[in-house]
Protein backbone atom coordinates (compact mmCIF):
# COMPACT_ATOMS: atom_id res chain seq x y z
CA UNK A 1 0.00 0.00 0.00
CA UNK A 2 1.50 3.23 -0.94
CA UNK A 3 1.27 6.94 0.42
CA UNK A 4 -0.79 7.73 -2.58
CA UNK A 5 -3.48 4.80 -2.18
CA UNK A 6 -4.18 6.32 1.29
CA UNK A 7 -4.56 9.62 0.41
CA UNK A 8 -6.43 9.15 -2.38
CA UNK A 9 -8.93 7.01 -0.10
CA UNK A 10 -8.80 9.68 2.31
CA UNK A 11 -9.86 12.02 -0.56
CA UNK A 12 -12.68 9.68 -0.78
CA UNK A 13 -14.45 9.13 2.42
CA UNK A 14 -13.70 12.97 2.79
CA UNK A 15 -15.55 13.55 -0.30
CA UNK A 16 -18.45 11.56 0.87
CA UNK A 17 -18.95 12.37 4.24
CA UNK A 18 -18.82 16.07 3.08
CA UNK A 19 -21.52 15.00 0.77
CA UNK A 20 -23.38 13.33 3.59
CA UNK A 21 -23.84 16.13 5.81
CA UNK A 22 -26.02 18.34 4.65
CA UNK A 23 -28.54 15.08 3.67
CA UNK A 24 -27.87 14.47 7.41
CA UNK A 25 -29.08 17.86 7.80
CA UNK A 26 -32.10 17.64 6.33
CA UNK A 27 -33.07 14.14 7.24
CA UNK A 28 -32.87 15.74 11.13
CA UNK A 29 -35.12 18.31 9.64
CA UNK A 30 -37.83 16.44 8.38
CA UNK A 31 -37.52 13.77 11.04
CA UNK A 32 -38.68 16.80 13.43
CA UNK A 33 -41.18 17.70 11.13
CA UNK A 34 -42.29 14.71 11.30
CA UNK A 35 -42.75 14.61 15.14
CA UNK A 36 -44.41 17.65 15.19
CA UNK A 37 -46.96 16.02 11.75
CA UNK A 38 -47.19 13.11 14.77
CA UNK A 39 -48.39 15.40 17.48
CA UNK A 40 -50.83 17.13 15.26
CA UNK A 41 -52.40 13.47 14.39
CA UNK A 42 -51.45 15.05 10.92
CA UNK A 43 -51.07 11.18 9.10
CA UNK A 44 -50.18 13.11 5.84
CA UNK A 45 -47.65 14.99 7.24
CA UNK A 46 -46.13 12.04 8.89
CA UNK A 47 -46.76 10.34 5.33
CA UNK A 48 -44.66 12.76 3.42
CA UNK A 49 -41.74 13.62 5.33
CA UNK A 50 -41.22 9.78 5.74
CA UNK A 51 -41.04 9.82 1.77
CA UNK A 52 -38.98 12.26 1.40
CA UNK A 53 -36.58 11.18 4.33
CA UNK A 54 -36.29 7.58 2.71
CA UNK A 55 -35.94 9.45 -0.76
CA UNK A 56 -32.61 11.15 1.59
CA UNK A 57 -31.62 8.27 2.91
CA UNK A 58 -31.28 6.38 0.21
CA UNK A 59 -28.67 8.94 -1.11
CA UNK A 60 -26.49 8.64 1.92
CA UNK A 61 -26.89 4.77 1.10
CA UNK A 62 -25.56 5.08 -2.36
CA UNK A 63 -22.81 7.20 -1.10
CA UNK A 64 -21.85 4.81 1.78
CA UNK A 65 -21.69 2.16 -0.93
CA UNK A 66 -19.33 4.25 -3.29
CA UNK A 67 -17.01 5.20 -0.24
CA UNK A 68 -17.15 1.44 1.04
CA UNK A 69 -13.87 0.31 -0.88
CA UNK A 70 -11.91 3.64 0.51
CA UNK A 71 -13.22 3.44 4.25
CA UNK A 72 -11.75 -0.54 3.78
CA UNK A 73 -8.60 0.36 2.61
CA UNK A 74 -8.01 3.06 5.51
CA UNK A 75 -9.44 0.25 8.13
CA UNK A 76 -7.01 -1.97 6.72
CA UNK A 77 -4.23 0.37 7.07
CA UNK A 78 -5.39 2.59 10.14
CA UNK A 79 -1.56 3.53 11.41
CA UNK A 80 -0.43 4.64 7.75
CA UNK A 81 -3.56 6.64 7.06
CA UNK A 82 -3.31 8.01 10.61
CA UNK A 83 0.20 9.65 9.19
CA UNK A 84 -1.14 11.16 6.73
CA UNK A 85 -2.49 14.69 6.06
CA UNK A 86 -6.15 14.90 5.98
CA UNK A 87 -7.01 12.33 8.73
CA UNK A 88 -7.51 14.30 11.59
CA UNK A 89 -9.84 16.58 8.98
CA UNK A 90 -11.52 13.17 8.11
CA UNK A 91 -12.26 12.13 11.75
CA UNK A 92 -13.49 15.53 12.65
CA UNK A 93 -16.57 15.25 9.92
CA UNK A 94 -16.64 11.41 10.85
CA UNK A 95 -17.47 13.07 14.73
CA UNK A 96 -20.22 15.61 12.57
CA UNK A 97 -21.98 13.16 10.78
CA UNK A 98 -22.35 10.81 13.78
CA UNK A 99 -23.48 13.41 16.00
CA UNK A 100 -26.33 14.13 13.19
CA UNK A 101 -27.09 10.44 13.10
CA UNK A 102 -27.50 10.59 16.93
CA UNK A 103 -30.00 13.38 16.86
CA UNK A 104 -31.97 11.79 13.95
CA UNK A 105 -32.31 8.80 16.16
CA UNK A 106 -32.87 10.32 18.85
CA UNK A 107 -35.89 12.28 17.39
CA UNK A 108 -36.99 9.11 15.70
CA UNK A 109 -37.28 7.48 19.06
CA UNK A 110 -39.71 10.33 20.16
CA UNK A 111 -41.87 9.91 17.41
CA UNK A 112 -42.33 6.39 17.74
CA UNK A 113 -42.79 6.45 21.51
CA UNK A 114 -45.60 9.30 20.48
CA UNK A 115 -47.35 7.05 18.01
CA UNK A 116 -47.23 4.40 20.73
CA UNK A 117 -49.08 6.11 22.94
CA UNK A 118 -51.65 7.59 20.22
CA UNK A 119 -52.01 4.30 19.28
CA UNK A 120 -52.52 3.14 23.24
CA UNK A 121 -54.91 5.79 23.53
CA UNK A 122 -57.35 5.09 20.66
CA UNK A 123 -57.33 0.76 21.77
Amino acid sequence: MTSADIDSALAACTAGIEAELPLLRRIHELSTLQYDSSARNDIDGVCRTGNAREELLAQVLAIEVRTRPARELLAANAALAASRPGHDALSDLRQSAAGQIAEILAVGERTKELLRTAQAARE
